[in-house]
Parts: C-alpha cells; structure tokens; sequence
C-alpha cells in the first residue's frame, strides 16, 4: 500500500496484493475501502515516517503483518514496481486524451488487470475473480462465433469456477515459486 504522486489533484493510494497482483485504487484517501478485502500481509518501504508509524499502528491492531522493503533496493516492493508501471500507462492515456489523468484511471486499471503477469502466468483478474475480463474485442469475437448453447446450472457454475480458482491459485503458485529462484541467479 503506497501513494502515488504528490500535490493536492495527484494522490492516489495504490493497494498491491503480492500473489494476485491485483491493483486497486482509492482516490478519496479517508474513505478508505477495498472491494476484495485486504491481505494478512502488506509490505512497506521508506517513505514519510509520521505515515509509516500511522500506518503501522493500524495494521497492527487489525491483524496485518508489516514486511519492510529494503531502504536501498525500493524496486523490491512490488507496489513500487506497480508504480511504474501504472505511471507509464498513465503517460501513454495521457498523450492521447488529455492531461485529466483521474478520468482515464479506470482504463489504466483496467489493462493492468488484464495482462499476463510473467512471474503468475495469469492475468490478476484471473486470479482474483476466477476469469479473465472481456475486453471489447473478446466481447466481439464472442458473438461473432456463438453457438446456440444451453445454460448451465448455477450450482455447476458454482463448482467449476472454485475449481477453476483453485486449480489458477496453485499454478500461480508455482510459477511465482519459479519466478522468484529466476530472480536469484540475476
């Protein structure tokens, strides 16, 4: 969990769940809320240190382990890696549609969501939600090419998408298992 940008119109509190990589944002700082929930486990790294003492005092008394990232390597942190990103997709929207970045968030949020991660193999709303997203060109494809099929039953549904999750959340696993000990011969 971190801030991005500074200045009045610019905050923007960034949520990064490590395994799903799933990024959510919240604008309006004070009400803070998150659609999935929040994790057992949160890394922090060096930053304002009245935030940081804020921050760890409520993890605390909610339950959630802090991780510190290393004052030197801040690029261990995935939400400052998730940063990055974020900022470089916000640039290109930018260039396109305008300097109102708070309006193109939501496209920017959406792609994140939408792409392969390489370390997971899987896109965080995959992860996160048990299917991919439908983009408009999926949308698309999918009328074009539909068959007259019969609905399922909601409890079929039910049970194909836990073990969907289920079957998703092992392999990210692994591959994040791969991902990290690739990591450690660089």
């Amino acid at each position: 969990m971190s801030f991005l940008g500074k200045g009045k119109k610019q905050d923007l509190l960034v949520v990064c769940e490590e395994l799903g990589e799933e990024v959510d944002h919240l604008s309006k700082v004070p009400e803070i809320k998150k659609p999935n929930g929040f994790s057992k486990r949160t890394a922090n790294g060096p930053g304002n240190v009245i935030y940081e003492r804020t921050n760890y005092r409520i993890f605390r008394k909610i339950g959630i382990k802090v991780v510190r990232s290393s004052v030197y390597h801040p690029q261990s942190n995935p939400v400052e890696r998730m940063h990055r990103t974020l900022k470089r997709i916000l640039r290109v929207l930018c260039l396109e549609s305008g300097p109102d970045w708070e309006k193109i968030l939501p496209q920017a949020l959406f792609a994140l969501r939408t792409v392969t991660h390489d370390s997971t193999g899987f896109t965080p709303a995959e992860l996160v939600h048990g299917r991919n997203l439908k983009t408009p060109v999926m949308l698309l494809y999918d009328k074009l090419t539909e068959e007259d099929q019969e609905e399922d039953c909601v409890v079929n549904y039910v049970f194909e998408l836990m073990n969907r999750m289920e079957n998703c959340q092992e392999l990210a696993i692994r591959n994040m298992e791969h991902a990290k000990e690739k990591q450690k011969l660089w």
